[in-house]
C-alpha cells in the first residue's frame, strides 16, 4: 500500500527532534507515523508509536508552559489529550484534564490566543464549568470584536450566553444574546440574530422584564421581514414570544402547541419556563 510516506525518514526524523529535546515536532511525527501503521493495519506499531506521541505533546506542553508560552502549552495538552482518547486510554485522558484544568485560572483567558482560549473553553464545558467557561467565552468574544471578526464575537457571546442560562443569570444571558444579535445583523446573517433575539426575549420574561421581552421580539420580527425569513416555524416562534411578553397566555400556547415537536427538549424548557413566568 503506497501512501505517500517515507516511514523510515518520518520516524527519523522523530527519533532526532526526541534527542534534540523538540518534543512536539518529535509527536507530530510520531502521530503521522502511528497514523501510517494504523493504515496498514500494524496495530501494535500504531498503539506504540500513539502513545510515545501522547507522551511527547504532554512533555511538550510543560515546556512551553514553564516558557510561559501558554497558548502553546494548552495546545499541546490539546493534542496529547486527543491521542489518549483515540487509544481509549480513559485513565490518561482523565490524569491530561485534570492538569490542564489545574493550570486555568480567570488571568489566562486574557493571555492565550483565540484558537488556544477556544480549546479552553471546550474543555470547560465538557466538565461542566459553565462559570468559568462563561467568563472564557466572554473575553475571546471581545478579543475577536477587536480583531474585526465578527462571526467569532457573535458565536462567543451566544455559547457563554447559554453558560450563564445554565447558572440561571437570565440578564447576563439576555445581554449577551442581544450583543451577539447586533454581530449577526452586521453580518446580514438577520435569521441567526432573530435567532438570538428569541433568546433574550424568553430569558428577559424569565425575569419578568416584560418591556425588554416584548422590544426584543419585535426587533426579532423586524429581522424576519428584513432578512426575508418565510419558515412559519421560525415566526410562529417568535409570535409565542411576543404573546409571552404581552402576558397572553392562551395566544401564545395557541402558537406553541403547533411548533413545539420541532425543537429539541432543551429549548422547549426554556420556553416552558418563560410561559410559567408570564403566568
Amino acid at each position: 500500500m503506497d501512501l505517500g510516506i517515507d516511514i523510515e525518514i518520518v520516524l527519523e526524523r522523530a527519533r532526532i527532534s526526541m534527542a534534540d529535546g523538540q518534543m512536539e515536532e518529535a509527536a507530530r511525527c510520531l502521530s503521522m507515523a502511528a497514523n501510517y501503521f494504523r493504515a496498514v493495519g500494524d496495530l501494535q506499531n500504531y498503539l506504540y508509536r500513539k502513545r510515545l506521541a501522547a507522551d511527547c505533546f504532554m512533555r511538550a506542553a510543560k515546556a512551553h508552559m514553564d516558557e510561559g508560552n501558554e497558548s502553546k502549552g494548552f495546545m499541546n495538552y490539546c493534542y496529547a489529550l486527543n491521542c489518549y482518547r483515540e487509544l481509549e486510554d480513559s485513565e490518561s485522558s482523565k490524569a491530561c484534564i485534570e492538569e490542564v484544568v489545574g493550570r486555568i485560572s480567570d488571568q489566562i483567558f486574557y493571555r492565550v490566543d483565540i484558537q488556544a482560549g477556544r480549546k479552553i473553553a471546550e474543555l470547560l464545558l465538557e466538565i461542566g464549568d459553565h462559570g468559568r467557561a462563561a467568563k472564557c467565552l466572554e473575553v475571546l468574544g471581545k478579543r475577536a470584536l477587536d480583531d474585526g471578526k465578527r462571526s467569532l464575537n457573535a458565536l462567543f457571546l451566544s455559547l457563554a450566553a447559554s453558560c450563564y442560562e445554565k447558572q440561571g443569570m437570565p440578564e447576563r444571558a439576555a445581554e449577551l444574546h442581544e450583543s451577539a444579535a447586533e454581530s449577526y445583523s452586521a453580518l446580514e446573517n438577520f435569521y441567526e440574530a432573530s435567532s438570538e433575539l428569541v433568546l433574550a426575549s424568553l430569558q428577559r420574561t424569565v425575569l419578568k422584564d416584560f418591556p425588554g421581552a416584548y422590544s426584543s421580539a419585535c426587533k426579532a420580527r423586524e429581522l424576519c421581514d428584513v432578512g426575508g425569513i418565510f419558515e412559519v416555524w421560525h415566526r410562529q416562534l417568535v409570535e409565542v414570544c411576543l404573546h409571552l411578553a404581552s402576558k397572553d397566555i392562551e395566544l401564545a400556547f395557541a402558537s406553541w402547541k403547533g411548533i413545539r415537536r420541532k425543537f429539541k427538549p432543551s429549548f422547549v424548557m426554556k420556553v416552558e419556563e418563560a410561559f410559567r413566568a408570564s403566568c
